[in-house]
């Protein structure tokens, strides 16, 4: 900076105030913000005043009358032209206000933080225990740092700084060393968070628009300019037999640059047409002389010179041009650095918090990816962007728990086996998948190998199956007509029950034997019991009269748990529903279709398709992660092995795989 220049700063401010309703009584929080209006005499050293004030008055006392007092004492004192030291001012007002206070109510405490800012000088007093913090780029400090219950001090603020002043609540919570962002805070405020007791008044140090003149006029190009306009001036002067007109004739300065360069070249123009009607009536009144100087050398006519004339106000007016570009381009830059540098510690911040409050992190990745959009569309020749942007994606899937899924996991395509296949059901057990294709076969996966080991299963009448399951080394497959069971041991397929509408059935189930069939157009799910004679007939298995009847998937361990509404998880507990709810989901269920577990597993495993994820939940309900492709928006099943290590699911002709 140079010596003697003055930096004029105005004062960009935003309260943050949280809920009055649920204080105590006798409690009065409020955040003041006073701007002297035009005309009024004050002290020219006197700014704007801002202040938050915290006070609890006695029983019996008003404490919005108290507080209105309070401030009322402090304005009141703190413009009082009495005093010509602004510093003195404050530490007057502050013990007035304090004073008047406790002879309002006597036992009364009051917590006070207040500012005036003046140019590029603030100054600063505090009572109690509030809050008051300094920004300056990355740093964060306490500008009145100390244990005293009063302190009282002035401090040079410097472009884009922010001072932080907060209610005792709002110190307990941010620290010089946690405190957000700004933008974060405003954020959180106007979004609803209306904390009791939170109180603060954020105050953004931005440059005037004479300081901003100044700068430009201070500005290393708009020197150079002025320079070479002063070149041409002298040189337009010390010409032989140039004109009066001429000889007087004005470039215009950088300071004078507030005009429109357009209505200065049409006055120049029209200038240069009544130049030309006064030469054109002097050459009709006598031929044009060329004359000769002592050496012999030839004199400029005045038409040669109105050419030499013409020609540097075009080269003025290209500097003009090629100079504001250049600062276009420094004030873009300069822009894309500041909102890199925003972004790059929001980021952080927004790392720090992951685990710790993952719903402010994610609020906080939001503005960071805004500001890297803004930055990306200032200035799209600057670097880093892409890296900052990987950074965010990479904490944003940290906060959300997720496992990203490509193509690389898959393991088989049936369609080796028949042309244009499509999934419709996956079974397993150990490392062999069963895999139906629709209208065709089942093919049995076996992954022991380096390469996976394919086989048909049942021959070619164990077809068109749409629901498979594997329990005690057998196969059962349910299709439109009936249900196949098919034994590995006797390698024997049977239809071992009969039961009408299994056109009707939503879902296949398996539980010590016993087979259940989700059937919502019955709105019931019935269960057809293991006998050494065979199957018993259908049995009702929900009791209270639980509605089934939207819906989609089912598993079953113990208990029976129903996917339904799209977006719904129905727990069945001995033919009576069960409480159950999911915790900590951020993202809801758009579209589920199935739920996998079995018994002596720890997990739900549920397709949300609409989303294109699955979705792993304990079974208390709490979101435990998930696993996200494009690919999983086509599943139509899913199947998780012993010891939950892994899943397998299958959507169009491949089989996934992927590693939880």
């Amino acid at each position: 900076m140079e010596s003697g220049e003055s930096r004029q700063l105005a004062v960009k401010s935003f309260k943050l105030e949280g809920s009055r309703s649920s204080l105590e009584r006798g409690r009065f929080i409020q955040v003041f913000e006073y701007n002297p209006p035009e005309g009024e005499k004050i002290p020219a050293n006197r700014g704007k005043f801002f202040a938050v004030v915290d006070l609890l008055v006695g029983p019996g006392v008003d404490a919005v009358l108290a507080g209105k007092l309070v401030w009322a004492t402090l304005t009141g004192s703190f413009y009082d032209p009495s005093e010509e030291m602004p510093v003195r001012a404050l530490e007057e007002a502050i013990y007035a206000a304090r004073d008047r206070l406790r002879d309002f109510s006597e036992g009364s405490t009051l917590h006070l933080v207040a500012a005036s800012v003046v140019s590029d000088v603030a100054y600063l007093a505090r009572v109690g225990e509030g809050v008051l913090y300094l920004r300056r780029g990355p740093e964060v400090r306490d500008p009145l740092g100390g244990e005293e219950t009063v302190a009282i001090s002035s401090q040079i603020l410097e472009p884009d700084d922010v001072l932080v002043l907060g209610s005792p609540v709002f110190g307990k919570n941010f620290t010089p060393g946690n405190l957000p962002q700004t933008e974060f805070l405003v954020k959180q405020f106007e979004g609803g968070a209306r904390v009791p007791g939170f109180a603060a008044a954020l105050l953004t140090a931005t440059p005037t628009i004479e300081a901003r003149e100044e700068a430009v006029r201070r500005s290393p190009a708009a020197k150079t300019v002025s320079s070479f306009l002063r070149r041409v001036q002298k040189t337009a002067q010390n010409l032989p037999n140039l004109p009066s007109s001429l000889r007087n004739f004005k470039l215009p300065s950088p300071s004078s640059w507030g005009q429109s360069l357009s209505s200065w070249f049409k006055k120049r123009v029209s200038h240069g047409q009544e130049l030309a009607k006064e030469r054109q009536r002097e050459a009709a009144e006598r031929p044009e002389p060329i004359a000769v100087s002592p050496k012999g050398q030839k004199k400029l006519n005045p038409r040669t010179l109105s050419r030499v004339i013409l020609l540097l106000i075009i080269v003025f007016i290209a500097s003009v041009a090629f100079t504001t570009y250049r600062q276009a381009q420094a004030a873009r830059q300069e822009e894309f650095n500041r909102l890199m540098v925003d972004a790059s510690h929001q980021l952080a911040e927004a790392e720090g918090l992951v685990g710790l409050s993952n719903e402010s992190a994610a609020e906080i990745l939001v503005v960071v990816l805004a500001n890297l959009d803004r930055a990306q569309e200032v200035w799209p020749k600057g670097e880093g962007v892409g890296a900052l942007r990987s950074r965010a994606e990479a904490t944003y899937k940290a906060i959300e728990k997720i496992t990203d899924v490509v193509e690389g996991d898959a393991i088989y395509d049936l369609s080796l086996q028949e042309a244009g296949a499509v999934g419709a059901a996956l079974a397993g057990t150990g490392q062999t998948l069963y895999a139906a294709v629709q209208g065709g076969g089942i093919y049995a996966v076996n992954l022991a190998g380096e390469l996976p080991q394919v086989s048909r299963v049942g021959g070619s009448g164990f077809s068109g199956v749409r629901e498979l399951v594997w329990e005690a080394n057998q196969l059962y497959g349910l299709t439109s007509q009936t249900l196949y069971r098919y034994s590995f041991a006797s390698k024997k397929l049977d239809e071992p029950l009969f039961y009408e509408g299994f056109d009707k059935v939503a879902e296949l189930g398996t539980y010590l034997g016993n087979i259940y069939f989700l059937a919502p157009q019955s709105n019931q799910i019935f269960r057809f019991l293991y006998t050494p004679n065979g199957y018993s007939r259908a049995r009702n298995r929900i009791e209270d009269g639980t509605s089934v009847e939207s819906a989609a998937g089912m598993g079953i361990d113990e208990e029976i748990w129903v996917t339904q509404d799209a977006t719904e998880i129905t727990r069945i507990s001995s033919g009576n529903k069960a409480g159950f709810a999911v915790i900590n989901l951020s993202t809801p269920f758009k579209q589920l279709s199935k739920i996998f577990t079995l018994p002596n597993y720890k997990n739900l495993y549920l397709l949300d398709i609409g989303n294109s994820r699955i979705v792993i939940l304990d079974k208390s309900g709490s979101f435990l992660g998930q696993l996200k492709g494009e690919m999983i928006g086509a599943a139509r099943d899913l199947w998780v092995p012993s010891g939950e290590k892994s899943l397998y699911f299958l959507s169009g002709s491949k089989i996934y795989r992927v590693k939880l």
